[in-house]
C-alpha cells in the first residue's frame, strides 16, 4: 500500500512525472497488470492528479472488486478529492476486515479529523504514537492525536502526550509538535511555559506561524500591543489562515479603542475558524461597541446556527435586544442562555443593561458592574487579559478607525 506523499522538488517532480508517463505506455500494450496499475496510482496520487488515478482504480476494481490494496487507493483518491464520508467508509471497512496496517489506521484517523471527530481520531491514532509504532508514522500520528485532545478541551492529557512526543524525538525536536505545545501551554494558562518555548525557538531562529501567533498572546497578556501587532501580522505573512493571529490581531486593535481594524481582524478570524464560537463572541462584542446592532445580531444569530446550546450566544442576543428595547425578547434569550450556562458573561450583562434606565453599553454604571461579573466568573485572578477588557470597556470615548 501507498506510504505517506515525501517532500518533492522540481527534479523528483520531473522524475516521477516521466515514469509515470512510461507506465502509461507499457499499460496501453497490458492493460490487465495490475502491479503496473498499482505503480500508476501511486504516482498520479503522489504528483495530485487524482482524476487519473480514480480511472485507473476503476479498472483495477473492475479486475479485481475484492483487492483490499486497490480499496485503500479508492480511499485515499477520495481523501484527496474531498469526498470524506466515502473516505472513511473504505477505510472503515478495510479495518473492519481485518486490515491492520499501520498506513491504514492513519489514513483513517486524518479522515476522522479532518470530519471534525476528534475523539474518534484520537482513538484510531493511538496505537500510532506508541514508543514501538513505525518512526514515520509515530511523530504526525502524535500531533494529530495532541490537535485532536486539544479540540476536545482536554488540556492536560494534550500537553502530557505532548511532552512525551518530544522525548521521542529530543535530537531533532518538530517545530510543529513544538508550535502545538506552546499553544497549549497557552490555553492552559501556563504563559512561563509557552514564554520558554516561544524564546527557544526565537534564539534557533525556528519561529513557526504558530508560535509567532503564541508570541503575540504572550504580548497582548504583558499589555505590549505594539509587540504582539507584530507578531501576530509576522504570523499572518507565513500563514494567511492562521485564525488565532487573525483573532489576536482582531483583539490588539480592540484594546487601542481601534473598534473598525478590531471587527475586519474578527471578519476574518471567523472565516478561518468559523467553528470558534468564542471568535464569534468577539466578534459579536466589537459591534456592539460600534452600535452596530444589524451585524452585531447577525453575528451573533451565526454562531447560534453553528451550535444553539451556547449560553453565551442566547446573552449575546438577549444584549441586542435589551438596547433596542425589546425586553420580552431580551428576557426570553436571557433565560434560555442562563438554563445552559448559568454563569454566562452575555446573559448577566443582557440582565444589568434590562434593570438599566439608559440601555447603554457605554454608561459607567454598566461598564462598571459589568467588569466586576465578567471578573468573576469569566477571568482568572491571575489573567493579563483582564487588564485588556478593563481598557477596552472603561476607555471612554472609542476611536473608530
Amino acid at each position: 500500500m501507498t506510504g505517506l506523499p515525501p517532500d518533492m522538488n522540481a527534479p523528483a517532480f520531473d522524475a516521477m512525472r516521466q515514469r509515470a508517463e512510461g507506465l502509461a505506455g507499457l499499460l496501453e500494450h497490458d492493460p490487465g497488470n495490475t502491479m503496473l496499475l498499482a505503480d500508476l496510482v501511486d504516482l498520479l496520487i503522489e504528483l495530485g492528479e487524482t482524476d487519473k488515478a480514480q480511472l485507473h482504480v476503476a479498472t483495477a476494481l473492475k479486475l479485481q472488486p475484492q483487492d483490499q490494496s486497490f480499496k485503500y487507493r479508492q480511499a485515499v483518491i477520495s481523501h484527496r478529492q474531498g469526498d470524506l464520508s466515502r473516505a472513511q467508509a473504505l477505510l472503515s471497512e478495510l479495518v473492519a476486515q481485518g486490515v491492520n496496517d499501520p498506513v491504514v489506521k492513519f489514513e483513517l484517523g486524518r479522515v476522522q479529523f479532518e470530519q471534525g471527530d476528534f475523539a474518534t481520531s484520537a482513538l484510531t491514532l493511538e496505537p500510532l504514537s506508541a514508543s514501538d509504532a513505525p518512526s514515520e508514522l509515530r511523530l504526525l500520528a502524535t500531533l494529530m492525536r495532541v490537535r485532536s485532545l486539544h479540540h476536545l478541551g482536554n488540556l492536560a492529557q494534550a500537553i502530557k502526550l505532548a511532552e512525551f512526543g518530544l522525548t521521542l524525538v529530543a535530537e531533532r525536536p518538530d517545530p510543529a509538535l513544538i508550535s502545538a505545545l506552546a499553544t497549549l501551554y497557552l490555553d492552559a494558562e501556563r504563559s512561563a511555559d509557552a514564554a520558554r518555548l516561544y524564546g527557544l525557538a526565537e534564539a534557533e531562529g525556528h519561529l513557526t506561524s504558530e508560535l509567532l501567533a503564541v508570541g503575540g498572546y504572550l504580548a497582548l497578556g504583558e499589555a505590549d500591543t505594539a509587540v504582539a501587532q507584530a507578531r501576530f501580522k509576522a504570523s499572518l505573512a507565513s500563514s494567511p489562515r492562521m485564525g488565532r493571529a487573525h483573532l489576536g490581531l482582531g483583539l490588539s486593535y480592540a484594546s487601542q479603542g481601534n473598534l473598525v481594524q478590531a471587527c475586519a481582524a474578527l471578519e476574518d478570524a471567523v472565516q478561518t475558524m468559523p467553528a470558534h464560537l468564542g471568535t464569534w463572541q468577539a466578534l459579536g462584542w466589537m459591534q456592539l461597541l460600534t452600535k452596530d446592532l444589524d451585524a452585531a445580531q447577525s453575528t451573533f444569530e451565526k454562531a447560534m446556527a453553528i451550535d444553539h446550546n451556547f449560553g453565551e450566544t442566547h446573552g449575546g442576543l438577549a444584549i441586542v435586544a435589551a438596547l433596542r428595547g425589546d425586553d420580552a425578547a431580551a428576557q426570553g434569550f436571557s433565560r434560555s442562555g442562563h438554563k445552559l450556562d448559568p454563569k454566562s458573561f452575555n446573559v448577566a450583562a443582557a440582565r444589568l443593561l434590562l434593570a438599566e434606565r439608559e440601555r447603554s453599553i457605554d454608561s459607567a454604571e454598566f461598564q462598571s458592574r459589568a467588569f466586576q461579573v465578567l471578573t468573576e466568573r469569566v477571568f482568572s485572578s491571575g489573567s493579563n487579559l483582564q487588564a485588556l477588557f478593563g481598557n477596552l470597556t472603561q476607555s471612554g470615548p472609542r476611536t473608530l478607525h
